[in-house]
């Protein structure tokens, strides 16, 4: 039987990981940046389920819910104001399995993790994909309709080989 080689995984380094802490209902959630593989599965994980779930499973891929981890990462900083970042605790970390009790209860809907509610233009779900891609506001829907004045248009196709522009002569014999 083939042996595999597979790398071990790194002991996260409390002091490389970037996390961004969302004040949820009465926790907090911390989420850690999604990876480019994450964020390119999703799309499929929501052609083959529903985007609900594959937006709950990108979510619990996302939260980090070691305390310590997150008290180390956190460990100097201070936030807007100037003030210590709070102190993570068991009861103030969010998990999955809070967000998961709170819908099931009809505190919060569907929407406040993806897709936005009467009350959240975005859901959960993309305003920390937007905050960790650096564009915290949602794009305009808007698009010009008028052309650069630079250049012709493309007809989206390239010219055949030996093919020249302008006017040619004709080499008939």
């Amino acid at each position: 039987m083939q042996e595999f080689k597979v790398a071990a995984a790194k002991a996260a380094n409390p002091k490389d990981l970037e996390l961004l802490d969302i004040p949820f209902g009465e926790r907090v959630l911390y989420v850690k940046r999604p990876t480019p593989g994450q964020l390119a599965m999703f799309p499929n994980k929501a052609r083959r389920s529903t985007v609900f779930i594959a937006a709950m499973d990108l979510l619990e891929q996302m939260l980090v819910t070691d305390v310590k981890l997150i008290n180390e990462a956190l460990k100097g900083e201070v936030d807007d104001d100037g003030n210590p970042r709070p102190e993570a605790t068991a009861e103030n970390v969010g998990t999955i399995y809070y967000l998961e009790r709170l819908i099931e209860d009809g505190v919060v809907n569907d929407g406040i993790i993806f897709g936005g509610d009467d009350d959240n233009k975005q859901g959960l779900v993309e305003a920390i994909i937007a905050e960790w891609a650096g564009r915290p506001t949602v794009p305009s829907s808007a698009s010009s309709s008028s052309r650069s004045g630079s250049g012709r248009p493309s007809t989206g196709r390239a010219r055949g080989k030996g093919s020249t522009s302008g006017d040619s002569t004709s080499t008939d014999s």
